[in-house]
């Protein structure tokens, strides 16, 4: 890739690419099907983008379909997460993990881009279904110096 932004538009497609196949073939992502309403969905949340030295990662729902009919925030919640450790805690009275719990799904969101840049990059957590009102996950993490 010849800059951030290619590599951006890459990621972002090949995910586009990947429902479509999924929504094309009928198998399952995350054991559910992928129709139309998914993919456009999934093509509205961009899920990278670049903002000045900052790349903004939303995260795209576990269950989307799910995700998408569902009313109850707490049970929105627990459709948009991949961790089942969270969804659990998701459900529980009292306990909820800390947001700290969601660096595996950071480390994961920037993992591309660490390879590609061939050095970590340093990133946070801006907000997680682990919060009251908040029904999506948002990671940032830092363009280091000189990576255009």
């Amino acid at each position: 890739m010849k800059s951030i932004d290619r590599l951006i538009e890459f990621f972002n497609d090949e995910m586009i690419k990947d429902l479509e196949r999924h929504r094309d073939s009928g198998d399952l992502f995350f054991s559910q099907p992928i129709d139309g309403e998914a993919v456009e969905y999934a093509k509205a949340a961009i899920n990278f983008k670049r903002d000045g030295n900052k790349i903004t990662a939303v995260k795209i729902p576990y269950q989307i379909k799910k995700y998408l009919s569902e009313t109850n925030e707490k049970m929105k919640r627990y459709h948009f997460c991949h961790c089942p450790l969270v969804r659990n805690s998701i459900l529980q009275a009292e306990g909820v993990v800390s947001k700290s719990f969601c660096r595996c799904s950071l480390g994961y969101m920037k993992k591309g881009f660490d390879v590609a840049l061939g050095r970590e990059l340093t990133g946070r957590a801006v907000k997680t279904v682990l919060e009251d009102g908040v029904t999506e996950c948002v990671f940032e993490f830092e363009i280091p110096e000189g990576v255009s």
